[in-house]
């Protein structure tokens, strides 16, 4: 009984302690320490692809330090189509002061003033070239037209998000047709920025098992625990004679 009893909890431990995903529709961050929701279809794209775009496309620094690129899961290779690139500067020290400085640069970089709307008011009338601020989420948006040998082929709606602990950016790029209906997406990605919580959302990766005395060969279970503590070993027992039956098929 006590060898069973081992084998048992050995499997158990072999099984249970691989980590899954307590949301899978949420990236947590742990350089910047926030979450935001991945959208339905959408994936966390492997880094070894961004980074090969990044350097083919001689990417500028900050975003070749990104945090994670996303895209939608069917978008082979992921910058066909519709994908979102999000950087991280971790600095306590952003007070309002330093936002109205990096305002005043936006402003002057896109050769406008500065538009004081809310995220989802500038999203549903985007206008190329104007930066828009939205001073309860702390957000500055503004799109870029992108050109091809003359021809306008996509548009990147660049996002700053101030936060407690820093800066993040959003680089939202689409295809000219495809960038209106992403924008609800896009609104979706940024509205779901959260600070809150955000260990909760962790792959969980450790498994907490009730002490079970093994040491003795008889079998002198609890009453009120006998039952369920069998039909879990009779479960997990199932479980191994599949597997065995399995390995034996595939070497016949």
């Amino acid at each position: 009984m006590r060898h069973l009893a081992l084998l048992v909890i050995a499997i158990a431990l072999l099984v249970c302690v691989t980590p899954v995903s307590a949301q899978d529709s949420v990236y947590v961050s742990l350089n910047g320490n926030f979450r935001i929701d991945i959208p339905d279809g959408w994936v966390q794209v492997d880094p070894t692809l961004v980074d090969l775009f990044l350097r083919r496309n001689k990417a500028g620094a900050p975003i070749l330090k990104y945090d994670a690129a996303f895209a939608p899961a069917t978008s082979v290779p992921f910058y066909k189509s519709t994908y979102c690139i999000v950087t991280v500067t971790q600095d306590s020290t952003f007070n309002q002061h330093a936002i109205d400085s990096v305002l005043k640069s936006v402003g002057s970089t896109f050769g406008q003033g500065i538009k004081y709307f809310p995220v989802a008011d500038f999203i549903a009338d985007l206008k190329s070239q104007q930066p828009s601020y939205d001073e309860e989420k702390k957000m500055i948006t503004v799109v870029n037209d992108i050109y091809d040998a003359g021809k306008l082929t996509k548009k990147n709606l660049l996002v700053w998000k101030f936060y407690e602990q820093g800066m993040v950016n959003f680089y939202f790029y689409a295809p000219d047709s495809l960038f209106e209906q992403s924008k609800s997406v896009f609104h979706s990605i940024l509205t779901s920025f959260s600070t809150k919580d955000v260990e909760s959302f962790l792959p969980h990766e450790k498994l907490k098992l009730a002490d079970i005395d093994v040491s003795k060969d008889n079998d002198d279970f609890d009453d009120n625990n006998n039952t369920s503590l069998w039909i879990t070993f009779a479960t997990l027992i199932v479980v191994i004679m599949v597997v065995i039956l399995r390995r034996k098929r595939k070497k016949q």
